[in-house]
């Protein structure tokens, strides 16, 4: 799936699930595509996707920052997303963080997913639109990372590589 199948894929989520109010409201895009999250506080880290019988979970360490809970299940949403209609693969698992490579072709589908994912919980036009308004307020992007992670409620490197993608600096 190619870079642009996966933008669109995000506008057509975010046309009929979002409400255009920050941060994103992942959980009801969790209830459209019957995703199953697992709580709890033994589990090594969040983030860790799988598929099985046809259904998508993600495990979720509640230790673990908000933001990294947010984005783990936005990558499973993704994973549900981009594979509904090719169909799931069977007893399929990913870490949102081992296994993701940026470099990847766009083949990969972690890649895709962790894509998919950045694209839902960071649209590109509230993206430039928060930027301006903190500039406007002396935040600049290249320092303030921290600050668009609180905005987004996502993890910081994931605000660096929407940034560096969209070349913001």
């Amino acid at each position: 799936m190619l870079k642009q199948d996966i933008l669109n894929s995000a506008k057509n989520l975010l046309t009929e699930y979002w409400n255009g109010e920050l941060p994103v409201n992942i959980n009801k895009l969790v209830e459209a595509l019957n995703i199953t999250i697992k709580k709890d506080m033994l589990f090594d880290s969040s983030g860790i996707v799988t598929v099985s019988e046809n259904s998508v979970s993600c495990r979720i360490n509640v230790m673990d920052k908000e933001e990294k809970h947010r984005f783990s299940i936005a990558c499973a949403v993704a994973y549900a997303e981009l594979n509904s209609e090719a169909g799931l693969d069977q007893d399929f698992s990913f870490d949102v963080v081992k296994d993701y490579d940026k470099n990847a072709n766009e083949d990969n589908k972690v890649w895709q997913a962790v894509k998919l994912a950045q694209y839902i919980l960071m649209p590109e036009e509230e993206v430039k639109k928060q930027v301006e308004i903190g500039i406007k307020q002396g935040i600049t992007p290249s320092f303030s990372c921290l600050y668009y992670s609180k905005e987004f409620k996502v993890p910081e490197e994931v605000v660096k590589e929407r940034f560096e993608e969209l070349g913001i600096k």
